[in-house]
């Protein structure tokens, strides 16, 4: 039982697993974070602009959190690749590609968050992940908003809608029966 402790009394250390993939989701928000501050410098659109730094901060939330769990289990952190950014203003990449890159790193970022939670018996961890998720889906729809209204976004394509093919079905059968 004190193996799934983690939201009060004593928590237990964690298991390699779990440091792994705290130390590896810290470093991909490490990584994240430095992409999202070189692409706010040189996108010119304000809303696309607004939509890195609020990636960039939401990634330098999650690498605290993560890096302040870490720290307290004397384990070490993930570097930070802050430094690796230039203050240049001009854009070598098309807000479209940037835009583009940003939500398939987000994609990738909510399918390592998911693997951490379901490795995770802390609840803690768990309840922090969940939390993530959540918010992360949050950036992950207002991105894809901005690639729709840009028109950079086409709907892919549905399975078939087999209720309303059903309906269709039945219409039609109806039309045959009277002529």
């Amino acid at each position: 039982q004190n193996y799934l402790a983690g939201f009060f009394g004593d928590i237990r250390p964690l298991s390699v697993i779990e440091a792994y993939q705290l130390f590896f989701n810290a470093k991909q928000n490490a990584i994240g974070k430095a992409l999202l501050m070189g692409f706010s410098q040189t996108a010119r659109t304000k809303e696309i602009k607004q939509y890195f730094i609020q990636g960039r901060d939401l990634s330098n939330k999650y690498l605290g959190d993560i890096n302040r769990i870490l720290l307290n289990e004397n384990i070490d952190i993930a570097p930070s690749y802050d430094g690796e950014v230039t203050a240049s203003t001009e854009g070598p990449f098309s807000e479209r590609l940037m835009l583009l890159h940003t939500s398939v790193l987000i994609s990738a970022g909510l399918q390592n968050i998911g693997m951490a939670l379901s490795l995770s018996p802390r609840h803690d961890l768990a309840a922090m992940y969940t939390k993530m998720i959540t918010e992360i889906e949050s950036l992950a729809n207002a991105g894809a908003k901005l690639l729709i209204e840009n028109g950079w976004m086409e709907e892919p394509p549905l399975a078939p809608d087999r209720d309303a093919l059903g309906k269709t079905n039945q219409n039609n059968l109806a039309k045959d029966k009277l002529h």
